[in-house]
């Protein structure tokens, strides 16, 4: 369907102009949430207060915590390992992912679930959701895409470099525009 809509763009843009350049991408992709976990109450299981001994985020694929306490992440991290359906990110793989902040303004410790797992109850949404985004990078539902009728230039990578072939584009374009 999408390649039948893109198709009758592209005619429509050919009808009209002598040059078209389509680009169409995604910032990221999306996995289907067959499975929850209630993790909060599972927490709540163990000897500590929210709020006093340990603070945490909630969010759909993932939980951040902070520790107000000595001894209460240890305690959290052994729990959090008996947890089959997500793992504790280790700090070399947030600073390979570009996600590591050494005054851990995101999280002392983060628990990242395995795609497809979402996180129910979370500070996200009280019902699950059919699919979502934020799990691993390499899930396999995580990659993003890019389409075009050019051909791209190496230096398109990753997301971020979309930025670039952007505003290179629009610079053509306005060139293009003040030549007519």
């Amino acid at each position: 369907l999408y390649e039948k809509w893109i198709g009758q763009i592209l005619d429509a843009a050919g009808d009209r102009y002598d040059e078209v350049r389509l680009y169409a991408f995604s910032d990221h992709g999306m996995a289907n949430c067959d499975r929850h976990l209630d993790l909060m109450a599972k927490l709540k299981e163990l000897p500590f207060k929210f709020g006093v001994d340990y603070v945490a985020v909630y969010d759909s694929t993932m939980a951040r915590f902070w520790f107000l306490k000595n001894g209460v992440r240890e305690v959290i991290a052994d729990a959090l390992k008996k947890i089959p359906e997500g793992r504790i990110m280790r700090e070399d793989e947030l600073k390979e992912l570009r996600a590591y902040f050494a005054d851990n303004r995101f999280g002392e410790l983060i628990f990242l679930m395995d795609e497809g797992v979402l996180i129910v109850p979370s500070h996200m949404g009280e019902r699950p959701i059919r699919a979502m985004h934020g799990y691993h990078p390499s899930a396999p539902q995580s990659y993003a895409a890019i389409f075009s009728n050019q051909e791209l230039p190496e230096s398109v990578r990753a997301i971020p470099h979309i930025y670039n072939l952007m505003t290179r584009e629009a610079g053509e374009a306005k060139r293009l525009n003040h030549r007519a």
